[in-house]
């Protein structure tokens, strides 16, 4: 197949969302397509080997409505068999656009509860022309359950939770004698719960948490270390990984966040407080948690017992490890998807 990616960001910012979109393209050209990506965000052409973008050689126009003028005017000699995209607000000329293609969409999250935490104007105007993008796809690839009951569509549809490219061997560089927790998110997106991650910080003075991606200043037990591109060194250093913390914020219980299939393919531990679509919550190398925050501050002594039981624990890594490889990596995730593609056609 030949594959049109439209990404809603530049693909080197490096983070989770745009290694995910390199890991998703990269596999699909191993397997034998033909794969191009196109930022709508800067209306370049994206480069998968070098991380860098091309100019689209059109001319840049600005705001909600120039963006849809540059991705018209970017898609308007293309042959591609499929046009694959993250849900995205709707931009004037984005059914034009798209029309002479099939259309697959991947719905994340529900865009209504995501676009509202943004701004009281960014979640009046999603909400008032979601439907214009919802009614282009072909088919949609949601990651819950969950999600595919709250949106209403005629499409065909596909649930599949998100991959990750696993390193192999594994690689452990854990140390010290105090354990270390590793949480991936900011105070700028509520649902992310760092706001809880420092509540149980304090009640666990004798374990290090390291977050990444917030920024503040460090004491104590907490230790902020600001956006990361490439943490994985930091990450391999630590026992255990914290998951979502607050996604019940967003009015969702189910979910398959990136950050927990990061610390997986590196073989750390995981904590979390949602229903992971790839994990039952009886894995010795992962403690589920309640929804809510006061279920989650009520288990800090079972929090503790894990941090304590994971470090240092070579094995539980391997285990964690091993069930990522075998169950998460975009290998065993992209064949489905793909296959789903090829059966719009």
């Amino acid at each position: 197949m030949k594959i049109l990616y439209v990404c809603e960001r530049d693909l080197q910012d490096k983070t989770g969302v745009s290694k995910k979109i390199v890991d998703q393209a990269s596999l699909w050209k191993k397997l034998g397509h033909e794969v191009d990506l196109y930022s709508i965000y800067s209306h370049t052409w994206q480069t998968l080997d070098s991380f860098v973008s091309t100019a689209s050689g059109e001319k840049y126009r600005y705001g909600v409505f120039g963006r849809g003028l540059n991705l018209k005017d970017a898609l308007k000699e293309g042959d591609w068999d499929i046009v694959y995209l993250r849900y995205h607000f709707y931009v004037p000329f984005l059914k034009q656009a798209l029309k002479r293609f099939k259309v697959v969409m991947e719905i994340n999250a529900d865009d209504r509860e995501e676009y509202d935490l943004s701004g009281r104007s960014f979640g009046v105007y999603n909400r008032a022309t979601r439907n214009l993008v919802l009614d282009i796809p072909d088919g949609f690839v949601f990651v819950t359950e969950e999600l595919r009951d709250r949106f209403k569509h005629e499409a065909r549809s596909l649930v599949l939770g998100n991959g990750i490219s696993v390193p192999d061997p594994l690689n452990i560089q854990n140390e010290g004698q105090r354990p270390k927790a590793a949480f991936i998110g900011t105070l700028k997106q509520p649902w992310q719960g760092t706001d809880i991650l420092l509540k149980i910080a304090q009640q666990i003075p004798e374990c290090d948490f390291h977050i990444i991606g917030g920024e503040g200043d460090s004491k104590a037990n907490i230790f902020y270390h600001g956006f990361m591109s490439e943490p994985e060194d930091l990450l391999s250093g630590c026992d255990v990984g914290f998951g979502t913390l607050a996604w019940i914020r967003k009015g969702l219980k189910d979910a398959c966040t990136l950050k927990v299939r990061e610390y997986l393919s590196l073989g750390l531990p995981v904590v979390y407080a949602y229903n992971e679509v790839d994990l039952s919550g009886e894995e010795p190398f992962a403690l589920k948690l309640g929804h809510y925050e006061e279920d989650i501050l009520s288990s800090i002594e079972e929090i503790k017992a894990f941090l304590h039981k994971a470090h240092m624990n070579n094995e539980l890594r391997r285990q964690a490890h091993e069930f990522a490889k075998n169950n998460l990596d975009v290998s065993v995730k992209e064949k489905k998807r793909l296959e789903f593609m090829e059966s719009l056609l």
